[in-house]
């Protein structure tokens, strides 16, 4: 495929598909191959390439829940700090903590 025709499907400029096909290239998971003076890019056939761009994304991937869960289990902790936790009533609790009754 063309330079051309692969930004006009990312929506991007020529040189910015240019710049993100090199990238592609050095990491070995596109080739490309000259006619004339028209270049065409393709995926490459280096299964190992791609095969560790899968165990990367992967890995990414596990990060990425790891940080959710995370964010989460510091929320809830937040709103328990708060007084804020699951039960809508204790946010009423806890305001009236320290309240002297009469």
């Amino acid at each position: 495929m063309r330079v051309g025709e692969l930004a006009a499907l990312a929506r991007l400029s020529r040189p910015a598909t240019s710049h993100h096909l090199r990238i592609l290239q050095d990491a070995g998971l596109v080739d490309h191959y000259q006619q004339g003076m028209k270049n065409f890019y393709h995926a490459s056939a280096r299964l190992d390439r791609w095969a560790q761009l899968a165990r990367v994304t992967a890995h990414a991937e596990q990060f990425v829940r790891l940080v959710h869960q995370l964010d989460a289990r510091a929320e809830a902790e937040r709103r328990e700090g708060d007084g804020l936790g699951s039960d809508p009533s204790s946010a009423l609790r806890a305001s009236d903590r320290g309240k002297e009754t009469v």
